[in-house]
């Protein structure tokens, strides 16, 4: 094989910069908004741990505010066991639908943190199965890309290069 044949053979395209730099491009851009939406799902998960933690400190809060407050009402009150049981059945009466309150809350923010989680694992199992379509995608993507510039370039070689 003679010299001027082996060069014919390995052209250096000037397009494949531009467009190996245009891929990469689009493949980090979506690499960072993967990055960015698993961070995201991450985040909306782990707040329903911290809203659990906030609620529990607040529903402290309120119960032993109020049962400072009965406390506060037996001691001003005469010391009777009449009235102690007033006091006490008053307090049952306030603190029970307090109670089913926070239980409620409690299951219902339970199943939805449960739920949260399912979603989440299904919507990243299927991002995960698409992931390689995608992949795929941007492959045939860039190489026909190239293949369209790397014509443009040969057509337009003869007239813009010459042979030296």
């Amino acid at each position: 094989m003679s010299p001027k044949e082996k060069n014919e053979m390995e052209v250096k395209y000037q397009v494949d910069s531009f467009v190996d730099t245009f891929w990469e491009n689009c493949e980090s851009g979506l690499a960072r908004f993967q990055k960015y939406l698993a961070d995201s799902e991450d985040a909306y998960v782990n707040g329903f741990g911290e809203s659990r933690k906030v609620l529990a400190e607040q529903r402290g809060t309120i119960e032993t505010f109020i049962k400072d407050i009965a406390k506060k009402d037996a001691v001003l009150g005469d010391q009777s066991t009449q009235l102690r049981n007033v006091v006490e059945k008053m307090e049952e009466l306030t603190l029970s639908p307090m109670k089913f309150t926070f239980e409620l809350m409690d299951k219902v923010h339970e199943r939805l943190e449960e739920n949260s989680r399912e979603f989440v694992t299904w919507q990243r199992e299927r991002r995960n199965t698409w992931s390689s379509l995608t992949n795929s995608y941007f492959k045939a993507a860039k190489n026909n890309h190239r293949a369209f510039w790397r014509a443009v370039e040969d057509t337009v070689r003869p007239f813009v290069w010459s042979d030296r």
